[in-house]
């Protein structure tokens, strides 16, 4: 089943294989990979046709999946976001991860995505609680979650780096409102 997502600014769709010009928007810069990737390098276009099938697959009936998404006014590339399983370093979890492209930081597009998700993955699904995670050093990542309302858990290694893990519970979402 297809789910378009809409904010205030943006429109997002499930992801389709037509994207990879999208995502190599993002994986053939540097700026945008040092906060991507375990080395900071540009990505391949197989690598990043790698990262698309494993976005195309995340879709599920807990509402898990990625969507690209859109402004609204002039349907500039905002980026993508979404939730898919994270099963690893002892964590059986649902992740949201965001990427904006370079040229659209710094506009709000990340939090805006990702309030959309979060709502989206609360309203559509039996999910207790939802994890995302960061390098230490990637403040305006840090910023993103902390805005959404997860709440920073603990340090941890992923994929050979340090990174931060934050967490936000539904009822901390409700707290919050519901809608962020």
């Amino acid at each position: 089943m297809t789910v378009q997502i809409e904010t205030a600014r943006l429109i997002g769709r499930h992801i389709v294989d037509s994207d990879v010009a999208r995502l190599r928007i993002l994986h053939n810069d540097e700026r945008v990979m040092a906060t991507l990737s375990a080395t900071g390098k540009k990505l391949s276009r197989t690598e990043t046709a790698g990262t698309l099938g494993r976005f195309m697959v995340a879709s599920d009936d807990v509402g898990r999946g990625v969507w690209v998404f859109h402004t609204r006014n002039d349907g500039t590339f905002a980026g993508y976001c979404g939730a898919m399983k994270y099963m690893e370093n002892g964590l059986n979890d649902t992740q949201v991860l965001y990427a904006v492209p370079w040229a659209e930081w710094k506009k709000g597009y990340a939090s805006e995505m990702a309030t959309a998700i979060i709502k989206h993955l609360f309203k559509s699904s039996g999910l207790s609680e939802i994890i995302s995670f960061t390098v230490p050093n990637n403040a305006a990542s840090r910023r993103v979650m902390e805005k959404c309302g997860f709440s920073f858990e603990a340090n941890f290694k992923h994929a050979g780096l340090d990174h931060v893990l934050y967490r936000l519970t539904r009822t901390k979402w409700a707290q919050l409102g519901g809608q962020l």
